[in-house]
Formats: C-alpha cells, sequence, structure tokens
C-alpha cells in the first residue's frame, strides 16, 4: 500500500491535473478530485493509472527475480537498495575528481 500510494503521489497526481487541465480546461478546486466530467472522475483516473503502473513494475520485478537480476522483489528491499545506492553516491561524490 505504500508503494502505491508513492507512485500516486509521485507520478499521477500531476497526470491527472494535467489530463483533466487539457481535457475538460479543469483547474484544480475545492471538489477536484470527486467530480465528475463526461463519466471521468480524477480520482479513479489517478487511481487506475497508478494501478496499472503498479502491475507493470510488479510484473517486472517478478522476472527480474526469476532471471537473477534481483534477489527480493518487496518494497522494502527497494527502499533499502535505494538507500544504499544514495549513501554510495553521498561517498563517491566527496572523493571523485571534478573537471
Amino acid at each position: 500500500m505504500r508503494e502505491y500510494r508513492a507512485r500516486m503521489n509521485f507520478a499521477h497526481i500531476a497526470q491527472t491535473y494535467s489530463y483533466f487541465k487539457t481535457k475538460y480546461g479543469e483547474n484544480p478546486g475545492a471538489n477536484f478530485w470527486t467530480t465528475t466530467y463526461d463519466e471521468e472522475q480524477p480520482i479513479r483516473y489517478a487511481r487506475e493509472a497508478t494501478l496499472q503502473d503498479e502491475i507493470r513494475i510488479k510484473v517486472q520485478q517478478l522476472l527480474m527475480k526469476q532471471n537473477g537480476i534481483i534477489t527480493d522483489a518487496g518494497y522494502n528491499a527497494f527502499l533499502s537498495q535505494w538507500s544504499d545506492e544514495n549513501s554510495k553516491r553521498q561517498r563517491l561524490s566527496g572523493t571523485e575528481d571534478r573537471c
């Protein structure tokens, strides 16, 4: 669930605003997320886009795990690897030559 919420917040909130602004000329307001526009509702649009993204990514992760590219396809493993990579890059940025 954390992964789903993070993905929605990171990618699909802005995408939803843009879609409804382009298609219907609507700017986000107090009732934006629950208003229906020609049978489309922003909250449903964002949720569906996020779900489709999650399915695509999870399938890719499972294939990588099956093929030995990664050992754990879980979100906590992703966060841990991300943190480790950021720490590594910070350490290296202090020692690498700058042009």
